[in-house]
């Protein structure tokens, strides 16, 4: 698991309104160091850090966290819905490995009241939480 693709999902949700200028980019290099010279006052870091029991659990409190303060969810409901999106992906990653894609990964997705969108992907290497809310708020 990267953090890295987590602020990637979470930088192009937030900046979906100039989404022209995020698909010019070439890769994740080029974006790293673009969204470091475009957010250096909010003192961005970018950094590899292999996934172990502490890092699964902190990433797994975060995403409830956000849940919490995007949906006023309690850490029950929270921790219900991401143990099933996990599930989900896990699921469907196994089949595009089966499957033999160009790209094997796995991607689920569940639509909440009031236009409020969760997605979780995952790969062999990563997991990506991705909470994208109505536009105009």
């Amino acid at each position: 698991m990267r953090f890295r693709s987590t602020i990637f999902a979470l930088a192009a949700t937030a900046w979906s309104g100039s989404a022209e200028r995020a698909w010019a980019i070439t890769g994740c290099d080029a974006f790293s160091a673009a969204l470091r010279t475009e957010a250096s006052d909010m003192q961005v870091e970018f950094g590899r850090e292999p996934a172990n029991a502490r890092t699964n659990t902190n990433f797994e409190r975060f995403q409830t966290a956000a849940l919490k303060a995007a949906l006023g969810w309690d850490a029950g409901k929270s921790r219900g819905v991401l143990r099933a999106m996990t599930a989900d992906a896990r699921e469907y990653l196994a089949a595009s490995r089966e499957r033999g894609d160009v790209y094997v990964a796995g991607k689920t997705e569940e639509h909440q009241p009031g236009g409020v969108s969760l997605g979780l992907m995952a790969t062999g290497s990563d997991r990506t939480f991705v909470i994208v809310g109505p536009a105009g708020e």
